[in-house]
């Protein structure tokens, strides 16, 4: 929900813990336990290896999944967001002014811890959250979770359309949640599952699940691979996550993005209108809580431009007096725009494209003073400091992701149905000779840290090759 300026990946997770947590006397062995303590819905003893839930899509902005908290259970709407890692709920004082029928109260839970935890602030890009840490049991459809951290909201600002949503579930890697006491929802996961793996889908896959809003899928890898077979996907494409500073931080890909013959440099050194064919790699966050792609600094005003190169009337149907308070372009929906490409290469040399036409880009908000169809352009500029792109739901709804939380891979296969996404087992020439100039400076960088005995060296590599930062991006 990067359009809302709701969105943990733009600015990172931040977080600030107030006083003392009283969690801090708690016996560790206690805690150990907890973390084990994991029950199924089916039965005593059955052993769990997927639970597969159904998401809404609200409008293109957000999409929800139900889970149920506390005892006795109280359903919640959670949006599902890969950009952060922790959970919270609205409390009923920030639910009331928007509607609702049941809401989930921590005092009246038989199941939740009755020592309140200590107060939290969660900060946004644009936003905050406040409120105690809980702990409840959680569930899932069939996989429920004992004494599960999240943060009860009791107050909630500068976050628009509550109304579609009671809360966040969050699905990226635990060092997002900064300053927090209790393991993450990913963390408690991990310790039910052999190989955890989260499969996430904006567009139904397979017979079961086939509404448009998609699933979410949390099981073990073999098993969701599996499914994917069954569901005629095929293999899809195997990329290597990306780190930040050595850390396991976002769903960090590598990323060719191109706007048809234009070039667009992750390092900003060429404009998006330079005569030349192909693109130079970019990092790039997947992220289920944004529904737009975000581009870092400049370059978000190179892709409008590139965007718009050689359709005459482009500029005249979107005017900065149509900028949206978040920075979105608004246009007449008939305005021409020229597509856009992204190009991921995988383990084993197979590729995946994705390509965005104006259908695609393009989004209807509303009439304007003549009846023309008013849209947004689907893209938005990262906020300050942020050197990464974002790939929101526009992108995701091209794909079925399944995210390896124990091997540091995603899995992207193409969407059934999706005239935007193609698996390719050859690059066109220009593409080819990008790829064997990446190749080779994959294979310096290698020789390089085996004769230096450190991976100082490839990082140091990664960082010339993707930013001008001074951010280290370093595969794992």
């Amino acid at each position: 929900c990067g359009d809302l300026g709701f969105n943990s990946s733009l600015c990172g997770f931040l977080r600030k813990a107030e006083g003392d947590s009283p969690y801090s006397s708690w016996d560790p062995a206690k805690e150990a336990q907890d973390l084990a303590l994991v029950e199924t819905l089916g039965g005593a003893g059955e052993a769990l290896f997927e639970v597969k839930a159904p998401l809404q899509n609200n409008f293109n902005l957000v999409y929800t999944v139900v889970a149920e908290f506390g005892a006795p259970a109280v359903p919640v709407r959670l949006i599902v967001d890969t950009g952060s890692s922790d959970v919270w709920v609205k409390a009923s004082s920030v639910v009331a002014p928007f509607g609702g029928g049941v809401v989930y109260d921590a005092s009246r839970s038989t199941s939740a811890d009755a020592r309140p935890g200590r107060q939290v602030t969660i900060l946004y890009g644009q936003g905050r959250v406040e409120g105690n840490e809980v702990r409840d049991r959680l569930c899932l459809g069939r996989l429920c979770i004992t004494n599960q951290s999240f943060i009860f909201a009791d107050a909630v600002y500068g976050i628009p359309d509550q109304w579609l949503f009671d809360g966040i579930l969050g699905l990226g890697y635990p060092v997002l949640a900064l300053d927090r006491y209790g393991a993450t929802f990913v963390e408690r996961l991990n310790e039910t599952f052999r190989h955890l793996a989260i499969g996430f889908s904006l567009g139904g896959i397979g017979s079961d699940l086939a509404a448009a809003g998609g699933f979410l899928a949390i099981g073990e890898l073999s098993e969701l691979q599996r499914e994917a077979q069954r569901d005629g996907l095929g293999d899809g494409v195997a990329l290597q996550l990306w780190g930040v500073n050595h850390q396991a931080m976002y769903w960090l890909v590598r990323t060719n993005i191109a706007v048809r013959s234009h070039l667009h440099r992750a390092s900003l050194r060429a404009t998006a209108t330079a005569e030349a064919e192909g693109a130079e790699a970019a990092m790039a966050i997947l992220d289920s809580g944004t529904s737009l792609i975000a581009a870092p600094g400049l370059a978000y005003v190179a892709l409008v431009q590139a965007l718009m190169a050689d359709k005459p009337d482009a500029m005249q149907k979107c005017t900065t007096t149509l900028m949206s308070a978040f920075g979105q372009l608004m246009c007449m929906c008939d305005v021409e725009l020229n597509s856009l490409t992204f190009t991921m290469t995988g383990m084993g040399g197979k590729h995946l494209q994705v390509t965005l036409d104006a259908k695609d880009i393009m989004q209807v908000v509303g009439v304007g003073a003549m009846g023309q169809g008013v849209c947004r352009i689907a893209v938005m500029p990262s906020p300050p400091g942020m050197p990464l792109w974002i790939l929101g739901d526009i992108f995701l709804r091209h794909t079925y992701a399944i995210h390896d939380v124990v091997n540091h891979k995603v899995h992207l296969y193409p969407q059934q149905g999706s005239h935007a996404a193609v698996i390719l087992e050859e690059l066109n020439r220009t593409q080819s000779i990008i790829q064997a100039a990446n190749f080779a400076f994959n294979i310096a960088c290698a020789l390089a840290t085996a004769l230096a005995g450190t991976v100082i060296v490839y990082t140091l590599c990664a960082r010339l090759r993707t930013s001008e930062s001074d951010v280290c991006y370093d595969r794992f």
